[in-house]
């Protein structure tokens, strides 16, 4: 597996810094853009689905086997759900399994075509994190799962950019070939499996999509909120568990 990883490795590094610009390219691209990507997913499939009211017996689709616009609801929550508890858990999992990144081992594996002073501060900034599981690859695959049951000719699309993404992560050093498997397996089990729950136990997403209904004033500005900590990777969600960390310390 390690030789593996290290050959595929390689070859994406040399697609990335084939150039200075292309591995600037790559290392701007896998940073923020696909968490805003995701954001703006999550309202394309919010949206989706038949604007009919829930059927008297709970069925997904209406009629013509469209999916209504209350399961499409529920399956986006559930998604989201997954993927935040997903992107919690590759956190936690990257403490016991103490993997370096690439970048931070010496000698260095990649080839690196930029000023050196910028890439020292991108290890110090990543040099001390966990590689396994990509936290990065939960959240690509598990929305690209997610995506499938919801709005499945856009799965393809959002499949692909999972993929690209990946790629760029691995080329620049940030995570092993393995990391990513890892983590898409992780993502995709839990997305299904939330998906298999919520079938015996519909009152939780049936909850939450109830309140955008009844109380959009407040449950859509609060949704805004919620996708704007997306973008920047669940900033708002750690700096709340670490401050209960810090509670629990002091007490």
């Amino acid at each position: 597996m390690h030789a593996l990883d290290l050959w595929l490795l390689h070859w994406l590094n040399a697609w990335v810094a084939r150039s200075p610009a292309a591995f600037y390219s790559a290392l701007a691209q896998g940073d923020r853009t696909p968490w805003v990507l995701a954001a703006c997913t999550f309202v394309l499939l919010w949206f989706s689905g038949v604007p009919d009211p829930p059927a008297a017996d709970g069925a997904p689709t209406d009629a013509k086997g469209r999916l209504t616009r209350w399961e499409a609801r529920r399956r986006t929550v559930l998604t989201f759900g997954a993927m935040l508890a997903g992107y919690l858990l590759s956190r936690a999992l990257q403490i016991p399994f103490e993997r370096l990144r690439p970048l931070a081992v010496q000698p260095l594996p990649i080839r690196v075509p930029i000023d050196p002073t910028v890439w020292a501060q991108v290890q110090q900034n990543l040099g001390k994190q966990g590689s396994f599981p990509s936290d990065h690859a939960v959240m690509f695959f598990s929305l690209t799962a997610g995506v499938f049951a919801i709005k499945r000719w856009l799965g393809p699309i959002v499949l692909a950019g999972a993929l690209y993404f990946s790629a760029l992560r691995v080329g620049v050093g940030f995570h092993w070939p393995s990391d990513i498997l890892a983590g898409a397996v992780l993502g995709v089990a839990l997305t299904l499996g939330a998906f298999a729950l919520a079938r015996r136990w519909r009152f939780a997403p049936d909850a939450v999509v109830a309140a955008f209904e009844h109380y959009p004033v407040a449950a859509y500005p609060l949704s805004f909120l919620v996708l704007l900590d997306l973008t920047q990777r669940f900033a708002a969600v750690f700096a709340f568990l670490a401050s209960l960390g810090s509670g629990y310390v002091h007490r």
